[in-house]
């Protein structure tokens, strides 16, 4: 089974099969998603170089895709909702069973 990449910090790099760091700018590329800027200049020096000025740094967002980590504050708001609901649900079926 192969590796997995954290596609935030690394990409696959298909010449060697393996998960390596992204590349810093001024770095050799042959694509975007090599850099940590996301941006190679493939038209003119096949190096990754950063976002031009009126573009934004590229920074990682944490989203659902991603992934959460499963400790995190957002799982147990989750958790507990869910076991909230299921107790109230229960409770409501008691008493229309003993009503």
């Amino acid at each position: 089974m192969g590796q997995l990449c954290n596609l935030t910090t690394s990409f696959c790099d298909t010449s060697v099969n393996k998960c390596v760091p992204r590349l810093a700018d001024g770095e050799k590329c042959t694509a975007k998603g090599q850099c940590a800027s996301r941006v190679c200049d493939t038209g003119n020096t096949d190096t990754c170089i950063a976002p031009g000025p009126q573009k934004c740094e590229y920074v990682p967002a944490g989203c659902a895709f991603v992934g959460m980590p499963r400790d995190s504050v957002g799982w147990s708001l989750v958790a507990g909702a869910l076991a909230l609901g299921a107790a109230l649900r229960r409770r409501r079926a008691a008493r229309i069973v003993a009503g």
